[in-house]
């Protein structure tokens, strides 16, 4: 998961040095393991500059579905999460 996250920011540009991160993907791994994780700031900033990205949109989706729908969710529904659409 940390590597999507990481790949995830890269794409949107991110510059994870400005938002306190370590500049390779190894240190923060090691940041995202810290037992301070739940009281980082840095974390859903980070979240928060990531969310227009498709694959992270996806992924919430996919989920907030699942969530909603627990016992009812359709595979043809979360199918239709994994769409691409070209215009």
């Amino acid at each position: 998961m940390d590597g999507f996250v990481w790949d995830c920011a890269k794409e949107q540009g991110v510059r994870m040095s400005e938002m306190g991160f370590p500049t390779d993907l190894k240190g923060f791994e090691k940041e995202s393991k810290s037992e301070r994780l739940p009281f980082d700031k840095r974390f859903p900033r980070l979240f928060q500059s990531i969310k227009s990205n498709a694959e992270i949109a996806i992924l919430c989706n996919t989920l907030r579905y699942l969530c909603e729908e627990q016992y009812n969710a359709r595979e043809d529904r979360i199918a239709d999460f994994f769409q691409l659409t070209t215009d």
